[in-house]
């Protein structure tokens, strides 16, 4: 059966035409929605991704924080660097425990082994903290190695404490 609309064009069936209705109606909103007059972009600043009022703010932002984020910085640099001392040494003092303990375990059953374990741990308590070699014990007998590796890692410890104080 045959439907004519009001112009006289001619559906095969009511959903045809309620369909094309509906597909004019919303072509038309289309063009009026495109007629009105559009708001005027801002620009982006590509590096930023934020427009020139929020890069200004942003900017005096960084300028009015930048001493308080120094001395937070120098505040987390102190913390971090006792932090890492502190982490640094017990750190060689649980591994010497461990290493004790584990030979004692290992020695209990097996006795011959012993002396290969009294050496390993002679071994790294020399290395650890110049103990046994008729020096005097120094926490740090890697020198410059060690609180180099330390002091690099409390600067990233400060700059990731800085950025992320949670």
């Amino acid at each position: 059966m045959d439907y004519k609309d009001e112009n006289g064009v001619e559906y095969h069936n009511m959903r045809d035409m309620e369909q094309v209705k509906e597909f004019q109606a919303f072509i038309e909103e289309q063009d009026a929605q495109e007629r009105q007059r559009k708001p005027k972009k801002s620009r982006v600043y590509p590096w930023t991704g934020a427009s020139f009022g929020d890069f200004i703010m942003g900017t005096f932002k960084v300028i009015f924080y930048s001493p308080i984020f120094i001395l937070l910085f120098c505040i987390n640099l102190v913390k971090a660097t006792v932090s890492f001392f502190i982490t640094w040494i017990l750190g060689k003092v649980a591994i010497l425990i461990l290493l004790g303990f584990g030979g004692f375990l290992i020695t209990y059953p097996f006795p011959q082994l012993d002396e290969p374990i009294g050496r390993l741990l002679d071994l790294c308590s020399q290395w650890f903290f110049n103990m046994g070699v008729g020096q005097e014990m120094t926490l740090f007998p890697g020198g410059a190695v060690e609180i180099g590796i330390i002091l690099f890692l409390s600067v990233l410890g400060a700059f990731g404490m800085t950025a992320n104080p949670d």
